[in-house]
């Protein structure tokens, strides 16, 4: 028995290949729908021009309203500033589209530059004559970061399925200690953690503060200017829609605008008569009550509560639940590694130390399974949220695309019929997995906690939960080896069973509280081995039966010495 694997390496069956491309082309749907939509929204970084920031002076600054475009209010500027001893008049507001969704923020830039109309702007060096208020940030282009990163993974999982040669490479003998291990897990949950804090903070942690903080605003008479349902349409020919309400209001004798009508993020959604329902209670000029801040009274909100928006909380509470659960486990884990043997000599592990701990006290050594059904359900419910929520984004549009053209567009075709079966599958072994947590628990109890070849292993186990279910019950005592090997860049591992004998229990006797069973340990086998790549494990497999359901399945694992 050696340290690496040297035979040949399994080539993978046409069906395997299949699934796993799959897999491998949803990321190329993430990558394409997610650059689609950031280069509609964003734009192209490459566009800006050279820009130097130098004082100017507002001179006019008015906002103009016009509610048949979809951004309906435009700031109209005008400054003046000096570039190399010449005087030039800007009316440029913005590098690009100056058009917005929200009247607050321009109202509160217009009433702070009344007060203080010495401000900078941005310069065109090649066209002096050209310069405006505000330049986009390069920062918000590292948000192409996310489709490049989709289209890696998909491009380089497609290649070594299909194009990478076979290969067989010894990994290394040198297994990650537990302390490596737990370091990699800190660094993949603490990312996870740090974009659901991130998103949280727009999504959640702001409304609420702000819904909060709104409990002391006053209540103002206002006005409704117009109430409209505002219509986007995509690329393909699909429409989502928002509504939006324009009023106004006084506050100490002076009118204020607004369009804010709660605290969330703006946006739109699927469902037109949803929104024209809600729109249909605010006619243009009906008399309403909206809540006012008394330190900043160009901020007013229509509701100040909680209302269906709030569900979006749930996109950065998916991160933060990972991230969280993926800590807590790892922070709390204890090890339960079993003694193996390395070159003849046995290396003392803490669960040997514990279970001779617990025999010296003359108590039994109990092992319960590692993972809940629960905590199972709950991981696989969570990345097929992920999964579903935006690949099902990507396919609405594309449906609304064909509904409205009457025809069907290949390219999308190519993409969502495999995205389809593959959440298909996906929601089967969601709902599979969500019907173990009603099986019943099984608990295995040791009187020793190790066995020697040739020993008899005797144990004894018991369910708990509904033993009613099950009809018989399965209990094996398996011989594994496993061994790991690399194929280009990908990793391998094989495991084939050498020793299996098995005990079978009747309905009858399931449904008594403990069951045992003793299996003979032959002379001449391997006993338990780990040598990184190699390994000889053995484990006590309990498999409880029940019709039409699906059935327990728990492996524990025990430790044979020379």
């Amino acid at each position: 028995m050696g340290n690496s694997y040297t035979g040949k390496p399994k080539r993978r069956n046409l069906a395997s290949r299949l699934g796993v491309s799959l897999i491998f082309l949803m990321f190329g749907v993430f990558a394409v729908g997610s650059f689609k939509i950031m280069s509609h929204q964003i734009g192209n970084p490459f566009r800006q021009s050279t820009q130097l920031k130098i004082p100017c002076r507002v001179t006019a600054y008015d906002i103009s309203v016009n509610q048949s475009r979809k951004k309906p209010f435009l700031p109209v500027v005008r400054f003046i500033y000096q570039y190399k001893g010449v005087s030039y008049t800007g009316t440029a507001y913005s590098q690009g589209d100056a058009l917005s969704e929200r009247y607050t923020p321009l109202l509160r830039e217009k009433l702070a530059l009344e007060k203080n109309p010495e401000t900078v702007c941005y310069l065109n060096t090649e066209k002096p004559g050209e310069a405006f208020l505000h330049k986009r940030g390069y920062w918000i282009y590292l948000l192409y970061l996310l489709p490049l990163i989709f289209a890696l993974v998909s491009l380089t999982g497609l290649y070594n399925v299909w194009l990478k040669k076979p290969a067989v490479k010894p990994l290394s003998t040198k297994k990650p200690t537990e302390q490596q291990s737990k370091q990699a897990g800190r660094i993949v949950f603490g990312v996870f953690l740090l974009v659901g804090l991130a998103l949280a903070y727009p999504f959640i942690f702001s409304p609420v503060y702000k819904m909060i903080s709104a409990l002391s605003w006053k209540e103002v008479p206002a006005q409704v200017v117009y109430s409209r349902v505002v219509e986007e349409k995509s690329s393909k020919g699909g429409s989502t829609y928002e509504a939006d309400i324009f009023y106004k209001y006084k506050v100490n004798g002076r009118e204020y605008f607004s369009n804010d009508i709660d605290f969330f993020i703006r946006g739109s959604s699927s469902g037109y008569s949803g929104k024209a329902k809600f729109i249909r209670k605010y006619p243009r000029g009906k008399k309403i009550t909206v809540y006012v801040n008394p330190s900043d009274p160009t901020e007013a909100v229509i509701n100040r509560g909680l209302n269906l928006k709030f569900l979006l909380g749930l996109f950065p509470a998916v991160f933060l639940l990972i991230g969280y659960i993926g800590m807590r486990a790892i922070s709390s884990k204890k090890s339960t590694s079993i003694p193996v043997v390395i070159d003849n000599r046995t290396r003392a592990t803490p669960l040997e130390d514990a279970s001779k701990a617990y025999l010296s006290s003359g108590e039994e050594l109990r092992l319960k399974p590692k993972h809940s059904a629960l905590v199972r359900f709950i991981s696989i419910l969570i990345f097929f949220l992920i999964f579903a929520g935006i690949g099902g984004a990507i396919a609405y549009k594309s449906f609304s695309g064909w509904w409205r053209h009457g025809g069907v567009m290949g390219f999308d075709l190519i993409f969502l019929i495999p995205f389809s079966i593959f959440i298909l599958i996906f929601l089967v072994v969601v709902i599979y997995t969500f019907l173990t947590i009603f099986n019943p628990v099984p608990e295995l109890i040791l009187d020793k906690a190790a066995f020697k070849r040739g020993e008899k292993v005797s144990f004894s186990w018991r369910f708990s939960g509904k033993t009613e279910k099950l009809s018989n019950v399965i209990v094996e005592l398996l011989g594994r080896e496993e061994a790991r090997y690399q194929r280009g860049t990908t990793t391998y591992t094989d495991v084939s069973e050498f020793f299996k004998k098995r005990h079978v229990v009747d309905r009858l006797a399931v449904l008594s509280e403990f069951q045992e069973a003793e299996f003979n340990l032959p002379e001449r086998t391997m006993h338990s081995f780990n040598g990184g790549n190699n390994r000889i494990y053995w484990v006590i497999h309990i498999k409880g039966e029940i019709k039409k359901w699906p059935d327990v399945d728990e492996e524990f694992e025990i430790n044979v010495l020379p």
